[in-house]
């Protein structure tokens, strides 16, 4: 378990080191705002070059963090909405993989939480604070007005449903999902994002569709993989796709660089 930050990092004020341009410390290289209506998402990608290390990395880290999650906040209630939970992901080439904070209820822990997932790393690659140093990064910081989504149209996953319904669809536009869980919604996901980006050919996707040969159970653990990663808990009744489809969508385009 990572330790928490340091009491200096409290008082530590991004503005004192931050510049547009050229920092002691840090230099801003610009931001992008996307806003989308539809899930009442608000995410700012924002771009930074450490320079230098202060004598406290992690109060500049929090501090960071700080800035890009308030400038978020700020957009958003900019656009009339009003955000009830936030994820956020560091990205660089200095890093093997980016770090990502699942989307959660906004909470005054939140900067801190973040702080920790990024020190957790750093010690998992016996690296310190400056693993970031010498190289763009990109914080990119996702909020949600959940509480304000359209209730009227709620689309749910849930398990196999013992009534036959008839829809006018020709079946081989359908990707078929079978199973007694409640996973349905991230199941059918987790194939239709292969399906879209894998380019397998037909027998290689069946497999995989049906736990055969090589990929068996591959599916099961793509979905469980998805679940654990934008914070689905498991075990629920429901899962509603007005929910839940922001995240995943956040969370690809964290993995392939705005595909999604």
């Amino acid at each position: 378990m990572s330790p928490p930050p340091s009491k200096k990092a409290r008082h530590f004020f991004i503005d004192n080191l931050l510049q547009k341009g050229d920092g002691d410390y840090v230099k801003h290289l610009g931001e992008e705002t996307k806003i989308t209506r539809k899930f009442n998402l608000t995410k700012l990608s924002t771009k930074f070059l450490i320079t230098n290390i202060p004598p406290d990395p992690e109060g500049l880290l929090k501090g960071i963090f700080q800035e890009c999650i308030d400038k978020t906040l700020e957009t958003s209630h900019g656009h009339q909405l009003d955000p009830d939970q936030l994820g956020c992901t560091v990205s660089s080439q200095l890093l093997e993989s980016d770090i990502w904070i699942p989307i959660r209820e906004i909470s005054p822990n939140t900067v801190d939480s973040i702080l920790n997932q990024f020190l957790k790393v750093a010690q998992s690659k016996k690296q310190d604070q400056g693993m970031l140093w010498g190289e763009p990064f990109t914080v990119s910081v996702t909020a949600i007005d959940k509480k304000h989504l359209p209730t009227t149209r709620t689309i749910q996953g849930s398990g196999k449903d013992s009534s036959t319904n008839q829809h006018k669809i020709k079946q081989h536009n359908l990707i078929k999902i079978i199973n007694s869980d409640n996973y349905c919604l991230f199941r059918s996901l987790s194939a239709t994002f292969i399906f879209s980006t894998c380019s397998w050919p037909k027998w290689k996707f069946y497999d995989y569709m049906h736990s055969r040969l090589g990929m068996k159970k591959r599916l099961e653990h793509d979905t469980t993989f998805l679940m654990e990663n934008v914070g689905a808990p498991p075990g629920q009744p429901t899962y509603a796709a007005n929910e839940w489809v922001p995240k995943v969508v956040d969370y690809w385009n964290s993995r392939n660089d705005g595909l999604f």
